[in-house]
């Protein structure tokens, strides 16, 4: 294990130490670059943005998490059964369906800052446009006024079929999305130049991107002015950069935890060992979950439930389980803790029933523990070890109240779909290979820029 740690920590350091030396020796009057097959940029928490104005309590942001990751699940499962119709793949409330990271970039020329999620959940990258009929607040992009945005002209058949869409009397490919939830966004297809900052201090990349320009919006959108999909739809943004993304997730509780960050295309880390994903539907794409061991104890999943039923997501805060292993894990859990902590005492929620939780606080009356989620490895003539994912307190559980704490884990009732939350996969990296159809996990390395030339200083996660 240690001479893995120190291989996953020379190979970011000398990914990391490629992007320096390019960035010096490509240096011009113009900090932007052209198109390129690697983007590597900073995700931004969330609630460093939707409650920095807002004296929110524990309680408030917990809710709040628990709440959205539910709407997350529905959304996701109606999403899987193609229950959107008309639609191109878009995830419509990043607030509702519990987007928790975000990136800035800037649209057409002249240059316009936006706010997307970020969402492995979704395909086409859209933004609400000027004007814009019922959208929450007023777009600051206007196409009109930007001499890099181009309308797609519509060919009947690849605006249907690719993009799901119909032709206006304008002669350009229009599309309408609609959800379960009710809600819905149309708009023109186009071609506009996107620029990304880049990990680098005074670099950017341009893309040229085919997205949705919506012009009618109805839904809740309090904090993003759009979406990033980066899933395996040939729509998605992934498919400019390249088959690979990998994303690292440090601490959730601290809003503005500086660490987190993203790598699309070449350079995207896939360190230690692999898992085959499979891709169904509008590109979502799943994973297999073999069993759960809690502190020796092993808990085997049936396969029916959760061979390539499970989703690594980013957008959902919490997990979820079919109940077939959700109940044993949460037996296990309630036994352990009488064993560690006999004066713990349960907290039951009348809106959350199946949910476990704890009078207490996490950091001071659970002891460490050890939980893994095993995950298959790579057939081959020699069958290659799995991927495990490893929680102990502070990914297993959260706080939801001053002195109340909750296991970051609810039972799944949509059937054939369980997720792995955010809060399991914090400082961990995140890494899939869409053309290989494998995907990894491993301990977060924390890189940071210490200057304008990119001076690389590499420090241990935690």
């Amino acid at each position: 294990m240690k001479n893995y740690l120190h291989l996953s920590f020379l190979k970011l350091w000398l990914l990391l130490l490629s992007f320096t030396f390019h960035h010096i020796f490509t240096a011009s009057s113009s900090s932007s670059q052209s198109q390129s097959g690697r983007l590597v940029t900073r995700l931004i928490h969330r609630d460093s943005i939707l409650f920095s104005k807002k004296n929110l309590t524990i309680s408030d942001r917990a809710n709040y998490a628990m709440k959205t990751s539910l709407d997350r699940l529905i959304n996701l499962k109606a999403k899987s059964d193609g229950a959107f119709i008309p639609y191109i793949e878009g995830s419509l409330i990043p607030d509702a369906q519990g987007t928790i990271f975000l990136l800035n970039v800037t649209v057409g020329d002249p240059e316009i800052s936006q706010l997307l999620t970020f969402d492995t959940g979704s395909g086409l990258l859209w933004i609400q446009c000027s004007p814009c009929k019922k959208c929450p607040k007023k777009p600051q992009y206007n196409p009109r006024k930007s001499s890099t945005y181009a309308p797609i002209t519509c060919h009947p058949n690849e605006c249907k079929y690719r993009y799901r869409g119909s032709c206006d009397s304008d002669g350009y490919c229009q599309y309408s999305q609609s959800y379960k939830d009710g809600s819905n966004s149309t708009g023109t297809v186009a071609v506009e130049k996107f620029t990304f900052n880049s990990f680098l201090k005074g670099s950017a990349i341009d893309y040229n991107v085919i997205f949705g320009c919506a012009a009618k919006y109805h839904a809740g959108l309090p904090i993003a002015n759009g979406v990033i999909g980066i899933n395996a739809n040939p729509v998605s943004f992934l498919s400019s950069v390249g088959s690979e993304f990998s994303y690292c997730i440090g601490s959730i509780n601290d809003p503005h935890y500086k660490h987190n960050f993203l790598i699309l295309g070449d350079g995207a880390i896939l360190d230690g060992e692999l898992t085959p994903i499979q891709i169904r539907g509008p590109g979502l794409f799943y994973v297999t979950l073999k069993g759960i061991t809690v502190n020796q104890k092993q808990l085997i999943a049936n396969p029916e439930e959760f061979e390539f039923r499970v989703m690594v997501d980013s957008g959902s805060t919490i997990s979820f389980l079919a109940r077939s292993l959700y109940e044993p894990l949460k037996s296990e859990i309630i036994s352990m803790l009488k064993k560690t902590n006999p004066k713990l005492r349960r907290v039951v929620f009348a809106d959350r029933p199946n949910l476990l939780c704890y009078r207490g606080k996490i950091e001071t009356d659970l002891e460490e523990f050890q939980v893994i989620f095993h995950l298959p490895g790579i057939k081959t003539d020699i069958s290659l070890p799995g991927v495990d994912i490893e929680l102990n307190k502070e990914t297993m559980f959260l706080q939801s109240d001053e002195d109340v704490f909750c296991m970051a884990i609810d039972v799944s009732d949509q059937g054939g779909l369980n997720i792995i939350g955010a809060w399991a996969q914090q400082y961990s990296n995140i890494g899939f290979d869409l053309k290989s159809k494998r995907m990894s996990i491993s301990p977060l390395f924390i890189p940071m820029m210490n200057n304008l030339v990119g001076l690389i200083r590499v420090e241990w996660a935690g």
